[in-house]
């Protein structure tokens, strides 16, 4: 077997993110690739050029069938991905086949037919596609799970601070996104304390639960929710009905703009529903993630854009459900 190439998209990625250690990584990314292969026993490898910041490789495995060889550059997120996958119970994610931490390697299953819920036409379905991953794929975390997920609200507190200190930064130009953007942030740790005041359990989440990462796992026309499966885990540390906010982001964009707010309305009944939660909890959990987007927005060239688009979101949510 030939050496494989690495596609240039996702080595420009890498080096964007991680900079002379993405280099090095990038270097020796081929000589990772041919040892997974020759471990696992692998052949027929076909590389994937879809946007990621991994290594994607669709190959055939003499112990599993068809396959894919995944492998990341070692950092926090990738490292906890895997974790989370190895709990996530495999009839609503990608199972795991065999497994290299140390390499952030993985050789995971090929979901078939593995079309993307972002390609689903239907409102009604992707809602009954969430909801039933949101029911089943969250688990009960141990005490010493604790210490290997990331616990969500760090990382909420983490960029309502750094948040803080861009607006605290002379020269900002846009006042009026500023103060809404102030005000979002107190909101933010009250609601958060409304969700964490301990009445929920602790669960590990997927922390990425968008369409893009929702793959259909059973022929078209199968009844039932399990027909689609979680891929690409963050593995957070928090209550279940926070994992709500980054569907309800991308689900906003695929709405005309007359239509959004009534689909908006349905989406947070029917999760709520499927969460047994109180709407107003639901909205809450997205208003978390569209102030978390909001900050991420701040660190971005771009950030003009996602800053309004975020701030207009989470205007409407407090509006509606009175946060």
């Amino acid at each position: 077997m030939g050496t494989l190439e690495v596609p240039k998209a996702l080595a420009d990625r890498v080096r964007t993110l991680w900079g002379e250690d993405g280099g090095h990584w990038l270097a020796i990314l081929p000589d990772l690739a041919a040892r997974c292969m020759e471990a696992w026993e692998l052949d027929t490898p076909v590389v994937c050029d879809a946007l990621s910041v991994s290594l994607v490789v669709f190959v055939r495995s003499h112990r599993h069938g068809e396959a894919v060889l995944k492998i990341g550059f070692p950092h926090r997120e990738m490292e906890t991905g895997l974790a989370a996958l190895a709990r996530f119970p495999a009839t609503w994610s990608c199972r795991v086949f065999e497994a290299d931490p140390t390499h952030c390697a993985v050789l995971l299953e090929r979901i078939r037919p593995g079309d993307s819920l972002d390609r689903e036409p239907d409102f009604a379905k992707r809602l009954r596609a969430v909801s039933g991953l949101l029911r089943h794929l969250p688990v009960p975390l141990a005490a010493e799970d604790e210490t290997i997920f990331p616990a969500y609200e760090c990382q909420l507190q983490n960029q309502l601070l750094r948040a803080r200190e861009h607006l605290s930064a002379p020269g900002l130009r846009d006042r009026s996104a500023s103060a809404r953007l102030a005000t979002g942030l107190a909101q933010a740790e009250r609601l958060h304390g409304d969700i964490h005041n301990g009445s929920r359990p602790r669960s590990l989440l997927h922390g990425d639960l968008r369409h893009e990462n929702i793959l259909r796992a059973g022929r078209a026309g199968q009844a039932g929710d399990q027909a689609w499966k979680a891929i690409d885990p963050q593995g957070w540390a928090g209550e279940a009905v926070l994992d709500v906010g980054r569907f309800f982001q991308h689900e906003w964009g695929r709405h005309a703009a007359g239509d959004v707010r009534d689909a908006m309305t349905q989406l947070v009944s029917v999760l709520a529903g499927a969460l047994d939660e109180a709407p107003r909890i639901v909205a809450a959990a997205c208003f978390l993630n569209s102030i978390r987007t909001a900050c991420w927005a701040m660190d971005t060239p771009t950030r003009a854009l996602h800053l309004e688009d975020n701030l207009d979101r989470m205007d409407w949510l407090c509006r509606t459900y009175r946060l």
